[in-house]
């Protein structure tokens, strides 16, 4: 126990806020004695303290609350004292951060009216808004509730160029109009809701924004889609249509990336082009597929030309192999591929696969020195130039497959 009064009252209550408080909680409750407590953030006491209060000392502090309010604060509770306009203007000016003079008047003549026509404790003022702005908040569209919903369950698409992120937004809010729709079927009697708050609160417990986008996911994975190719244009079709040009007037050809024709734009898989007999190309695709089957790798890290992002337009795309999203670009084949720290036979649900998950090359000592062995991390960005590699003789020193504990070795 510390007596406020001492010598050592401030080794013991360091903050003069603290005191303060200490002493008003005293001066109100007419507590002889109050318990100061010390804890950390995770609500664990550190330490503790009581402190006692003489009754001299605390009809002092009465004196002194008396005193601030009879010279500074009866304006704002006694109605028949006018109001300091020009000491308040004054002090407005030197206060750092403070409000203009109009908004200070307004705060302070609803604060006094709220605070003299309801019983206390009183709300917060920022809760309070004219009944014009309550009444638009109740029988608005929604239009922020909307946006709500849209950032917290966030799509981000493979490209982030605007036209990704523009048809990204749309796909969404296509997803939020199903999730109203369903609120409205799945839902009782209008009369039989208390209130619109509370239909609103039963629909959200019915189904959730992110089970609804779970589900509609679901449903277009099980969904057997049979879209019609789209009609070829052909130059015969355009005869008689005039000098006016159109965005639809054009040709089309098959595209060659493993894609059939959908009616929508066509997907390069990489992986199977360059799986395809070299035999059976020319020209420029010729070229391509050499250079693929020839390269030992050159990579680097691409970011947004723009931006300068990892996450811009240009920045990302799938890696070649497997399909996930990657930075790492070889500037010798042209081709994306995972990190080389990452294996390339990866637990992956769509397809298995037995390529090894590390590989080692032992390499000949130097003047007979002894030999060296080195394990390696067996990724898709070796898997991708494997054909070169082994051309080049990288892979062919001593190359062995470990198996996953890399406990024991057998030959590759």
């Amino acid at each position: 126990v510390i007596e406020a009064s001492s010598n050592d009252f401030h080794k013991y209550v360091n903050s003069s806020h603290e005191a303060v408080q200490l002493m008003h909680t005293a001066y109100v409750y007419s507590f002889e004695y109050v318990l100061l407590l010390v804890g950390d953030s995770s609500g664990s006491i550190i330490r503790g303290v009581w402190v006692h209060f003489d009754e001299d000392l605390l009809l002092d502090y009465g004196i002194v609350l008396r005193y601030i309010y009879r010279t500074a604060l009866s304006w704002a509770y006694e109605s028949d004292i006018p109001f300091p306009k020009s000491d308040v203007e004054e002090v407005l000016k030197h206060v750092k951060g403070a409000t203009d003079y109009d908004s200070f008047v307004g705060l302070f003549y609803l604060w006094r009216f709220v605070s003299t026509r309801l019983s206390l404790p009183i709300p917060r003022l920022q809760r309070i808004v004219p009944s014009v702005v309550s009444h638009w908040n109740a029988i608005k569209g929604g239009s922020d509730t909307i946006t709500k919903l849209l950032w917290s369950n966030k799509h981000d698409p493979p490209s982030q160029s605007t036209q990704s992120r523009a048809i990204s937004r749309m796909l969404m809010l296509c997803a939020v109009i199903v999730h109203r729709l369903y609120h409205i079927c799945t839902s009782k009697a209008v009369e039989q809701y208390p209130s619109l708050r509370s239909f609103r609160v039963a629909a959200s417990k019915r189904c959730t924004f992110h089970q609804t986008c779970l589900n509609l996911v679901h449903a277009i994975k099980h969904q057997n889609f049979q879209p019609r190719p789209s009609s070829v244009l052909t130059s015969s079709a355009l005869v008689n249509q005039g000098t006016r040009t159109r965005r639809g007037d054009t040709t089309t050809r098959l595209a060659e990336w493993g894609a059939t024709p959908t009616g929508a734009t066509p997907h390069k898989n990489v992986k199977q082009w360059f799986a395809r007999d070299p035999a059976s190309l020319t020209g420029l695709d010729m070229e391509t597929h050499v250079r693929a089957r020839e390269c030992t790798g050159i990579p680097v890290y691409r970011v947004s030309p723009v931006s300068k992002d990892s996450k811009g337009a240009g920045a990302r795309n799938s890696c070649s192999e497997c399909k996930r999203l990657t930075n790492i670009y070889c500037i010798g084949c042209r081709r994306w591929f995972c990190s080389p720290q990452l294996p390339a036979n990866r637990e992956d649900g769509k397809d298995g696969t037995d390529d090894p998950r590390y590989f080692k090359i032992a390499h000949k000592g130097i003047k007979n020195g002894k030999d060296e062995e080195i394990c390696a991390v067996f990724s898709c960005w070796h898997k991708g130039h494997q054909a070169a590699l082994d051309l080049d003789g990288s892979f062919a020193r001593g190359w062995r497959n470990f198996d996953d504990d890399v406990s024991s070795m057998t030959s590759f």
